[in-house]
């Protein structure tokens, strides 16, 4: 009976063995599948944080460009179409009567050629404007809101007559460059 109970014991011995092997074989397994999942799962967290990051900046793209798109509009609505600076004078002549000011306009030589082609030309004139303190910088802010696009240059100012009848009072002279758009571009 002692050679069934070595016989039983060599047995279960190798039985133990085998099981513990393949515990081990099974763990090791186990362990380089949990690392390649955690691998794959990092791996997607950041794709998914790299996403993330490019969505937020294509959306800070689009709002940028919608707020670029508005700005744009806002110019090229406000630069007058070729030919038609006389709505400006128009204008003018209409916001120095409501500020109380006598206003001279005279169409003057270009300062600079334009360059042939271009889509943007400018057309420059002469104001004189004359009136009380007041009324003159009434008039001066006034124009600075206008919807159109022009630059004042060489601005004067000196307290004298404006013409024969109109004598004693605040005159101001300057240059307007008054930015064109091509229509046919």
């Amino acid at each position: 009976m002692n050679k069934i109970k070595k016989k039983f014991v060599i047995n279960v011995s190798v039985a133990v063995l085998l099981v513990l092997a393949f515990l081990y074989l099974g763990m090791k397994y186990l362990v380089k599948e949990i690392e390649t999942s955690s691998a794959q799962i990092v791996s997607g967290k950041q794709a998914v944080y790299v996403q993330n990051a490019k969505n937020a900046q294509l959306s800070e793209s689009k709002k940028q460009d919608e707020e670029m798109s508005l700005e744009m509009n806002k110019v090229s609505e406000s630069v007058v179409d070729k030919g038609k600076a006389v709505v400006f004078i128009e204008d003018v002549e209409n916001v120095a009567r409501e500020d109380r000011v006598k206003l001279k306009i005279k169409a003057s030589d270009s300062k600079g050629k334009e360059a042939a082609g271009a889509a943007i030309t400018s057309s420059y004139f002469n104001f004189t404007v004359g009136g009380a303190f007041d009324d003159v910088m009434l008039f001066l802010g006034t124009m600075e809101n206008f919807k159109y696009y022009f630059d004042i240059e060489n601005i004067k100012m000196s307290f004298g007559d404006f013409d024969e009848f109109d004598k004693n009072m605040i005159v101001l002279t300057f240059d307007v460059k008054l930015y064109q758009k091509d229509g046919q571009k």
